[in-house]
């Protein structure tokens, strides 16, 4: 289960460089495309062909020009975060590393290479700039047993009286 996720985020990656190249508007052609990514053309065309498919990209190759392009406006990632939306990213890292030895941790850090991986890994937090500005003091967190937290994270997705 595990190597599909992997291959999972290594699909979701290449669509997201072949993405962001065509976007660039330089008529990328399958050899570009596989040189700078370094995997086979094959590898780009079926990707070409699942963005196509499975996203109904307007993806066409320009014979003139010798690469493809997108014929109309699209977008292979629907979210839009702007900067206040980053801030509120940091301020909860920064309130959540509190509890970076607690269960929360591994859910944290889940989500945060998801975001990294729709944004092409061009995200960071700087947590000292914000040390700066605003700092937040919970007080001391009570060790969490870890089978316990399981279990009530279960019942209260799975709807059960606890």
């Amino acid at each position: 289960m595990d190597e599909n996720k992997t291959l999972s985020k290594s699909l979701l990656k290449r669509l997201i460089f072949i993405d962001n190249e065509l976007k660039s508007e330089t008529y990328p052609n399958k050899k570009e495309l596989s040189k700078k990514y370094q995997i086979s053309e094959k590898t780009i065309q079926r990707d070409i062909e699942f963005l196509i498919n499975q996203y109904e990209a307007p993806i066409e190759y320009d014979y003139k020009r010798r690469g493809y392009h997108y014929f109309r406006e699209f977008s292979l990632n629907p979210l839009k975060l702007d900067e206040g939306d980053f801030f509120m990213l940091a301020i909860t890292e920064k309130v959540l590393h509190q509890y970076r030895n607690s269960p929360f941790r591994n859910h944290i850090e889940k989500f945060y290479e998801k975001i990294k991986t729709l944004f092409n890994d061009e995200i960071s937090i700087y947590n000292d700039e914000l040390n700066g500005v605003m700092s937040f003091d919970i007080g001391p967190m009570r060790e969490v047993n870890k089978e316990y937290f399981d279990k009530l994270e279960k019942a209260i997705r799975e709807k059960l009286i606890v």
